[in-house]
């Protein structure tokens, strides 16, 4: 029932896997899969639309409306209003056991994607990042016993100025 936003800052270090590198697929072709895993670090700011745009509380009913007072017996004509989707309540605590917790925590990138060569100095990157966390609070629910995780998808537009693969001989040297 409960809406919420995290803002997230993380930092990792990862290794790729090029698929183009000359034994699975040539070097420079035209689609080109990558893949990588990483660790690193995050923080994150759990927020939560808990109030409409007069600072009353939302109260959720039995019938799945949303009204301005608690459901009672007697109070079937309370007024039925919805979301704002402004996250004005700073999330401290679970919803679940009113336990504080850490907003920080290891993440693990696991990333699948596709270079596009267009040019030799020219690609485009598709994209998806499975970030496994370390924490169970990033939408501030400590559920089962596995951790939040969350997907961040992409496409990247790359050109690089300097793609020169000349080599030159000097005179008197063999070629190495």
């Amino acid at each position: 029932r409960y809406n919420f936003k995290s803002s997230v800052l993380e930092a990792d270090i990862r290794g790729i896997f090029h698929f183009d590198n000359g034994i699975l697929l040539k070097k420079g072709a035209l689609f080109a899969p990558f893949a990588s895993i990483g660790l690193g670090y995050f923080q994150f700011s759990p927020a939560a639309d808990l109030k409409d745009k007069s600072g009353n509380p939302y109260y959720y009913w039995s019938d799945s409306s949303i009204r301005t007072e608690r459901e009672k017996g007697s109070n079937h004509n309370a007024l039925i209003t919805a979301k704002d989707y402004e996250y004005e309540t700073t999330l401290e605590y679970s919803f679940d056991d009113s336990a504080s917790y850490r907003k920080q925590a290891y993440i693990i990138p696991l990333t699948a994607g596709m270079n596009i060569n267009i040019t030799s100095n020219l690609n485009v990157s598709v994209f998806g990042t499975l970030y496994l966390t370390g924490t169970d609070f990033l939408d501030n629910f400590k559920g089962d016993s596995r951790k939040d995780k969350f997907l961040y998808t992409g496409i990247a537009l790359q050109y690089s100025f300097n793609n020169s693969k000349r080599t030159e001989v000097l005179e008197g040297t063999d070629k190495l």
